[in-house]
């Protein structure tokens, strides 16, 4: 191997070094923890400082899930550096929960999704699919369910998929979201744009 060989081999292996570096930062959970997700929180408190609830409920709640998830994604989190990181993502959590708690009625009463989903329905539905059903209810009121299709296999035998709703009088549509989770044994988790209905446990693993 010639200098010039030997030269571009070493400059190509510390370039290799430095990017493998990059990577490595960026996947810490300080990087996670200042750079994803704490510019998420600082936006709810602009919009909680502007009283824009509804969009303020929102933020918070998806930098909940985000330092949620830091605990998932670094269960060795209290041994990372630099330490006391894992303090840091607690407090965060209290933060974000304490004034989730405190805005969720003002947040949900600005919020036009919300508002969509106390909207009163009438139904009739007997023994009709889930997934029928998600379809009919979101061309009714605009409001986009998916259900997950994956839940329903061989391996889920205590799963149903048929719902049987039928309502005299108009209820929210929350409240019917709610009985379809309760027949068939899954749950649901309202996102910023749409409901999901998944199993429990899928819904939490996704948090």
């Amino acid at each position: 191997m010639n200098r010039a060989t030997l030269l571009l081999s070493i400059s190509l292996l510390c370039v290799f070094a430095i990017e493998a570096r990059a990577v490595e930062i960026q996947k810490s959970a300080l990087f996670v923890f200042l750079h994803e997700i704490k510019p998420i929180e600082e936006e709810g408190a602009k919009a909680l400082k502007g009283e824009n609830y509804g969009l303020a409920l929102r933020k918070y709640k998806e930098a909940l899930r985000g330092y949620e998830r830091i605990w998932k994604d670094y269960p060795n989190l209290p041994q990372e550096r630099p330490y006391g990181i894992d303090h840091m993502v607690d407090e965060s959590i209290t933060v974000c929960k304490k004034v989730i708690e405190e805005i969720k009625d003002k947040g949900e009463a600005q919020d036009e999704f919300y508002q969509k989903l106390n909207q009163l329905v009438r139904v009739d539905f007997y023994e009709k699919d889930i997934l029928s059903v998600a379809k009919s209810l979101t061309f009714l009121t605009d409001v986009n369910i998916i259900v997950d299709e994956t839940v329903f296999d061989k391996s889920k035998a205590a799963l149903k998929r048929e719902v049987n709703i039928r309502t005299d009088d108009p209820l929210p549509l929350k409240t019917i979201i709610a009985r379809m989770c309760e027949q068939t044994g899954l749950a649901y988790s309202i996102e910023s744009d749409h409901v999901f209905i998944s199993t429990r446990v899928k819904l939490d693993e996704n948090k």
